[in-house]
């Protein structure tokens, strides 16, 4: 039996420019991605965010440390994508493509599918730091360094921003609960 490369190995080969080690890298990696995009950003351009983050990590790839953690460095990439089509968004109006009108999409069920009720409206009104440190530890599995890292917030940061923000989702599980009895 063939053992699994790890995810820096498959960086390592990608940038001496085996196409076959990036592609293997990007079905690994694609649907924690693909999540954590969905779940930080709530718009229906997950796919092209994935594209613009994989396209970034591939052109850069001559400057990967195999030292860093692959995932690390690939969720820092898709973090500062994220922000880079958030500000083009709000420079220019939104544009519907008729031909991806009802088209299947791994998440196009969108964050709201992933969160019940109003809890993915609280986690949607958080400032986006704290956000990014809930999904990035809670859903994704990062550690509290991984996410120190792929933010670039201190560690002491990263601790408070989740405590932070698990209290303010188990108020909101609270009052959910509440009104549930009271109907």
């Amino acid at each position: 039996m063939k053992s699994e490369r790890s995810l820096e190995s498959l960086l390592s080969e990608a940038s001496l420019g085996r196409e076959s080690a990036f592609s293997e890298f990007v079905l690994r990696t694609q649907a924690a991605l693909g999540l954590y995009i969905s779940q930080t950003s709530g718009r229906s351009n997950v796919a092209d965010v994935m594209q613009e983050t994989y396209l970034s990590l591939w052109r850069s790839l001559a400057t990967y440390q195999p030292n860093r953690s692959a995932m690390t460095w690939l969720f820092s990439i898709a973090r500062n994508r994220s922000i880079d089509e958030y500000r083009r968004s709000i420079r220019r109006p939104p544009q519907v493509n008729i031909d991806s009108i009802g088209s299947a999409h791994p998440y196009s069920d969108g964050p709201e599918s992933f969160f019940p009720g109003d809890l993915y409206a609280t986690l949607r009104d958080l400032d986006p730091t704290a956000r990014d440190v809930f999904v990035l530890c809670a859903v994704i599995g990062f550690s509290y360094s991984q996410v120190a890292e792929i933010v670039g917030i201190p560690l002491g940061t990263v601790r408070s921003k989740l405590h932070h923000t698990r209290q303010i989702l188990a108020t909101a599980i609270t009052m959910q609960d509440q009104s549930v009895k009271r109907a």
